[in-house]
């Protein structure tokens, strides 16, 4: 059986968060919807997007269930 929590705990010590800009036209439409405010950002992972947020000015809180993440 894989278990998922552990895979991703022993990707994180590989885990380059500056090489994942995937999304990020997706966050940018995001941004400028929400404007200001406080988003939960679930399986934040390294928590590139989340720094992204937090940048653009919003209050965020990442959350996500691998350890090593």
């Amino acid at each position: 059986m894989v278990n998922l929590k552990e895979i991703y705990n022993r990707l994180a010590k590989n885990w380059v968060w500056s090489e994942f800009s995937w999304g990020h036209d997706g966050i940018k439409k995001f941004i400028n919807l929400v404007q200001k405010g406080k988003v939960l950002d679930l399986g934040c992972g390294s928590g590139f997007q989340s720094n992204f947020l937090s940048e653009s000015g919003l209050e965020v809180v990442g959350v996500d269930f691998s350890d090593g993440m």
